[in-house]
C-alpha cells in the first residue's frame, strides 16, 4: 500500500478485517513515534472512522487501540446513532450518518496534509452503510421513475455510472499532493463485507463451485443468452467464476441467492474502483492456514501509475516486471 493509494479490505464477517486495520493503525503510530524520536520529524497521522452506531463495537475499537498504547495518537470519528428507537427512518438515518462519518474522517486527514504537508492514513470501518443508503435512495427513485429506468441495467450486468460517482466521492479523496499543496498524502483503507459461502449452488467465493446450464439463463436478456450460447459452443464451463470474469450476472433461484449474487456483484464494482484489495477468506480462517486469512489469488495492489508521466503507467520498474507477462 503506497502513500496516496486507496485499498479495500474485503471478506465475510468474522474474518478479521477490523483487527487487520487496527493493527495497521497501531503499527503506523509506532513508526511515527520512532521517527519523531530519531530526527524530530512528524510521522503519519492516523484517523479511524467507525461508522457503526453499536456502542459495543465502539468500545471494542477503543479498547484495542488503548491496549496497543496508541489511542491518544489516533483521531477517532464515530457514529452516535439515532436517539429515537421509534423513528421509522432510523436505519436510513444511521446510514446517512455513516456516510458523514467517513467524509469527516477524510476531511480531518486532509487538514493534516494540506496545512502541514503530513502523510495521513485513514481507515473507514466500514462502508457497508454506504450501500444501504444507496439502496434506500434507489428505492425512492424507483417509486418515481419505475424499476426499468433505474435498475434494469444493473440486473443485466451493466455498470452504474451514478453508483460509481457516489463511491468515488469517498474513494478518490485518497491521493498524493503536489508541492503546491504542501506535498503530503492521504492514504485510505476501507473495510467492506461480503456474504459467506452458501451450500448448494457455487459462487466462486469459497466452498465448492457449481456448474450452471443454458436453461438457467432462460429469463435473462437476449444479449446474455447469446453470450451463453457462445460459451456452450466453445465448451467453456458455466461456473460463476467464469461468468463474472466476462461480466455475465449469475442467475439465482431464491431471494437469498439473488441478494448474495447482487452483493458479490457490488463487491466487484467496488474492486474495479479501488487501487487494490486485500481479500480475507473464511475457508483459510477455518483451516488456520494463514493469519490474517489473506487470499493471495484474489488480493491485488496496483502501483506505478503516472510514475514517469501524468497519464501513463510506464515506470521503468513496472515495465521490467511486467514485460514478459501476458
Amino acid at each position: 500500500l503506497g502513500k496516496g493509494q486507496n485499498m479495500l479490505v474485503i471478506g465475510p464477517d468474522g474474518t478479521g478485517g477490523r483487527g487487520l486495520a487496527l493493527g495497521a493503525v497501531a503499527n503506523q503510530v509506532r513508526i511515527a513515534r520512532e521517527r519523531a524520536n530519531a530526527n524530530g520529524k512528524e510521522g503519519v497521522r492516523c484517523v479511524y472512522a467507525l461508522t457503526s452506531s453499536d456502542p459495543s463495537e465502539r468500545a471494542e475499537v477503543l479498547r484495542t487501540l488503548e491496549e496497543a498504547g496508541v489511542k491518544d495518537d489516533v483521531v477517532i470519528v464515530s457514529a452516535l446513532g439515532s436517539t429515537s428507537e421509534d423513528d421509522g427512518n432510523s436505519d436510513e438515518l444511521r446510514s446517512a450518518e455513516a456516510v458523514a462519518v467517513a467524509a469527516s474522517a477524510c476531511a480531518v486527514a486532509e487538514s493534516f496534509t494540506l496545512s502541514s504537508g503530513l502523510d495521513s492514513f485513514v481507515v473507514v470501518d466500514d462502508i457497508d452503510r454506504h450501500k444501504a443508503l444507496w439502496d434506500w435512495t434507489t428505492r425512492l427513485l424507483i417509486d418515481v421513475y419505475g424499476e426499468e429506468a433505474v435498475v434494469e441495467a444493473d440486473r443485466q450486468g451493466g455498470a452504474s455510472s451514478e453508483m460509481r460517482g457516489y463511491y468515488s466521492g469517498l474513494i478518490q479523496r485518497a491521493g498524493k499532493y503536489n508541492a503546491r499543496n504542501a506535498g503530503g498524502s492521504v492514504t485510505l483503507v476501507m473495510l467492506a463485507s461480503v456474504p459467506g459461502a452458501k451450500e448448494g449452488r457455487g459462487d466462486g467465493q469459497g466452498g465448492e463451485e457449481g456448474v450452471l446450464t443454458a436453461e438457467d439463463f432462460e429469463g435473462a436478456s437476449q444479449k446474455v443468452q447469446d453470450r451463453i450460447a457462445v460459451l456452450v459452443n466453445r465448451n467453456v464451463p458455466l461456473t460463476p467464476t467464469n461468468l463474472r470474469k466476462i461480466g455475465i450476472p449469475v442467475p439465482s433461484k431464491s431471494e437469498s441467492e439473488s441478494a448474495r449474487t447482487l452483493a458479490l456483484q457490488h463487491a466487484d464494482d467496488l474492486i474495479s474502483m479501488s487501487d487494490g484489495q486485500i481479500w480475507l477468506d473464511a475457508d483459510l480462517l477455518a483451516r488456520g492456514d494463514r493469519m490474517p486469512p489473506l487470499d493471495p489469488q484474489r488480493s491485488i495492489t496496483r502501483v506505478g501509475i503516472g510514475a514517469d508521466t501524468e497519464s501513463r503507467a510506464d515506470a521503468p520498474a513496472v515495465r521490467g516486471l511486467t514485460g514478459g507477462l501476458r
